[in-house]
């Protein structure tokens, strides 16, 4: 239970940090976020290479991370729905959708 507490925070905490250091290491390299080609948001903030390639790093550290507990998730599920008698499985595959939850 601890560990499937910890690879969920740890897949919200790479998906929140990589969520700022996007943006953020696009605008300090001096260029705009594209949009689809439906237009851009420009830079509020100028360009900075040192910052830049920190934010860069970051980026592709917690990418790298977050790839890894992706891969712990599913074994973890594979884990739960192959071999493990439960309630916990059932919920991963059957939608409960209005239903309370059993005690």
């Amino acid at each position: 239970f601890r560990l499937a507490q910890f690879v969920h925070g740890g897949l919200l905490f790479c998906v929140l940090v990589m969520l700022f250091t996007g943006p953020l290491a696009v605008w300090t390299g001096g260029e705009a976020i594209g949009l689809f080609g439906f237009g851009e948001i420009a830079s509020p903030i100028e360009a900075n290479d040192e910052l830049h390639g920190i934010l860069q790093g970051t980026h592709r550290t917690f990418a790298r991370i977050l790839f890894v507990v992706f891969l712990v998730h599913i074994a973890g599920a594979f884990r739960q729905i192959l071999f493990a008698k439960g309630e916990t499985s059932n919920r991963m595959i059957v939608a409960t959708e209005g239903e309370p939850p059993q005690q």
